[in-house]
């Protein structure tokens, strides 16, 4: 009774909140260079599509189905197939688990995935998973002014991000 006075009502899970099934990722590279970022996630039954704006680097979904919402991630990457690639193979394709973090330059996307995860139990059937592999997937920015480039102290920088070292160093639940 305190707690609903409060504005603190219990939450209810609503159908979209339940687990579904594991979360699973994937990153897609065309042969022009654009990143899609495909998310499978655990408490949905779609998967939906990410795109890396290549100009701005911003994560663009538009939320409609047939176009960035897709029943399965087989049927999402037909889409990425028939449209994007002309019908050949995808160029760069990588599956995992996670999306870790992404890295937008004027030149290239980088988005870190972790491919192999350890999940450990905990209270009340939840789990903590430990990125035991990761991997970092490049694409080079279509829309890059010709001859531009980052500087020394931006490359170096990514140069470490690259190598910081994330196996068996990170979690997420």
């Amino acid at each position: 009774v305190g707690a609903t006075r409060l504005g603190l009502a219990p939450r209810v899970a609503s159908p979209r909140m339940v687990q579904v099934r594991a979360t699973k990722v994937c990153v897609c590279v065309t042969p022009a260079g654009g990143m899609l970022l495909l998310a499978s996630l655990g408490t949905r039954s779609d998967t939906l599509v990410v795109t890396v704006d290549q100009a701005s680097g911003e994560l663009v979904h538009a939320g409609v189905s047939g176009h960035d919402i897709f029943p399965s991630e087989d049927e999402a990457l037909r889409m990425v197939t028939a449209r994007l690639c002309g019908g050949k193979t995808i160029p760069t394709l990588l599956r995992g688990y996670a999306f870790l973090g992404i890295v937008v330059t004027p030149t290239q996307c980088m988005v870190l995935v972790a491919v192999e995860v350890r999940r450990d139990p905990l209270p009340a059937g939840h789990s903590m998973c430990t990125v035991v592999k990761s991997q970092w997937v490049k694409s080079q920015a279509a829309c890059a002014k010709f001859g531009s480039t980052i500087d020394k102290a931006d490359e170096t920088g990514l140069e470490r991000l690259r190598e910081f070292a994330v196996n068996g160093f990170h979690f997420y639940s």
